[in-house]
């Protein structure tokens, strides 16, 4: 079991109640995540693991969603997750993605697609767990 691999976690845009990013790797040109703006998580290094989810395994019985990455370590918060969702007020502090983002309605589209397209990649390479560093788009000239 692998875990070598390191996600960054790019901020682009900070709108009104989410902040849209994009999720990449060195290989992989990745896919856009959406956060709730008012539970973001700090930026930094995280220690990632693919945990069974009785939640989500619940909500997607037909799926292979029952182990979902859950960051450990996260300051003052629990059950930090990436995962399925397409508005802000689906995040509950988690991390969605999605194959495109839209700025005017601060969502992400095709959430289902790019979470399997996720976890295709983690499992193609046998990896349970992984680092996530997330980042603030530098906007100095």
């Amino acid at each position: 079991m692998k875990n070598d691999l390191t996600f960054r976690l790019l901020r682009l845009w900070h709108l009104r109640y989410a902040v849209i990013g994009i999720v990449y790797t060195d290989d992989w040109s990745g896919l856009y995540s959406l956060e709730n703006k008012e539970k973001i998580i700090p930026a930094g290094e995280y220690d990632v693991e693919l945990t069974y989810s009785k939640k989500f395994s619940s909500e997607f019985p037909y799926r292979y969603f029952y182990f979902v990455p859950l960051l450990k370590n996260v300051p003052k918060r629990k059950g930090i997750r990436i995962r399925i969702g397409d508005y802000y007020r689906d995040c509950s502090g988690s991390i969605l993605l999605g194959k495109y983002a839209s700025i005017p309605t601060e969502s992400v589209d095709e959430s289902t697609f790019a979470y399997e397209s996720f976890m295709h990649y983690l499992r193609r390479r046998n990896i349970m767990k992984f680092k996530l560093i997330i980042e603030e788009k530098d906007n100095s000239p």
